[in-house]
């Protein structure tokens, strides 16, 4: 907060260098536990939506660890399904095309979505959309409005997320925290690098500058330690 202060007083030319300068930020503390979702709670949640689309982002999630900024970038045209591959947009303007092929239920989940919907190369994966009453006070919900051609904001991101998990039991239905979509990412990173053992290959996977990050990003359960 000094540092911040002082550069402002800089910037404003009220003082000629900032004295707070050499102050350090306490190192962050490590060794804090992160959950992952097992084996049983990923089925579980894919197995529990209701649309294609749903279930095909969240295997987007749990099978290729995107982010959220990563998901909610996806359109159509980046799909190449002759290649079966992914063209992923991450922090820091980097770019990665990813292969679909190895993951069976996730082609399978999107080869459906796209006979279903037939979409337009610039529309996106996820949307925001209003659901209501289609026909009066007592019908059932339908979706009343949508645009396609809009990323879906973060925080409706975050309600249909837990939407997500609260249909497949892994959430009360209502909690809104403690299981976000950076689960996931954990839960993908950590089953990818135990399913081939290779940290370069889980790196390149994760988007990361350094492997230090994926490091932290892959736990090794009790379980994977007794086998």
């Amino acid at each position: 907060v000094l540092v911040s202060f002082f550069d402002y007083t800089v910037d404003q030319r009220l003082l000629h260098a900032n004295p707070a300068r050499p102050i350090r930020a306490p190192k962050a503390r490590r060794g804090v536990e992160r959950a992952i979702f097992s084996p049983d709670e990923v089925e579980a949640i894919v197995g529990a939506q209701e649309t294609t689309r749903d279930r095909l982002a969240v295997l987007l999630l749990v099978r290729l660890a995107l982010r959220k900024s990563e998901l909610a970038a996806i359109q159509f045209r980046h799909i190449d399904r002759a290649r079966q591959a992914l063209t992923v947009h991450g922090k820091g303007a980097t770019i990665l095309v990813v292969p679909l092929s190895p993951f069976p239920d996730l082609m399978g989940a999107l080869e459906q979505h796209l006979e279903e919907r037939q979409p337009s190369p610039s529309e996106f994966l996820l949307y925001p959309e209003k659901v209501g009453p289609a026909h009066g006070r007592y019908s059932e919900n339908a979706i009343i409005w949508e645009d396609r051609l809009r990323p879906m904001s973060a925080t409706a991101m975050h309600r249909w997320w837990y939407g997500c998990l609260g249909r497949a039991g892994v959430v009360e239905r209502g909690v809104s925290r403690g299981a976000g979509l950076h689960t996931a990412r954990h839960t993908a990173l950590t089953d990818f690098h135990r399913e081939f053992g290779d940290t370069f290959l889980t790196q390149a996977l994760a988007r990361h500058a350094d492997v230090g990050t994926t490091q932290r990003y892959v736990h090794e359960t009790g379980a994977a330690l007794e086998a």
